[in-house]
């Protein structure tokens, strides 16, 4: 999400000190943490492997389903992957190999309308081509990508 994502809570204890937590994604995989409490600071830098975010692209209501072309694409080893719902539900989107085995679940929960986009990290999987599949009420799309190492 590289930034797209973050979080903030600001509370005062009855001492009359307070704190300040925020959290945000600095880059695909990496959650940077800070916390003040009273006049101390504390950051703190983690890397959460296989940790992917949704971002939405737009506050529109789109007219139809669609699953885009991954890009770039052939990839190494990140892709970013758009899609449009709309109407609100579960969705998921899931990658898998040749042989039809998952290899990756890269959605799997209820989203409002919209169109999002996911960045996917192939850093795992060897070189080949993958199928991507978003499920989303009625409509399944499916997309072929190529992982190049």
């Amino acid at each position: 999400a590289q930034g797209n994502l973050a979080w903030n809570l600001r509370a005062v204890d009855p001492n009359g000190g307070g704190y300040f937590i925020h959290a945000q994604w600095e880059k695909e995989g990496y959650l940077l943490t800070s916390i003040k409490i009273a006049r101390v600071s504390q950051v703190w830098k983690y890397y959460v492997p296989g940790m992917t975010a949704v971002t939405t692209e737009n506050n529109s209501v789109p007219n139809s389903f669609s699953l885009s072309q991954n890009y770039p694409n052939p990839f190494n080893p990140n892709t970013t992957i758009n899609f449009s719902i709309t109407r609100p539900g579960h969705v998921s989107l899931k990658v898998y190999d040749l042989l039809g085995h998952e290899v990756a679940s890269l959605v799997n929960e209820n989203l409002n309308c919209g169109a999002y986009k996911i960045n996917f990290d192939a850093q795992d999987l060897s070189s080949g081509v993958y199928v991507y599949q978003l499920r989303a009420g009625d409509f399944i799309g499916s997309k072929k990508m190529m992982l190049l190492k």
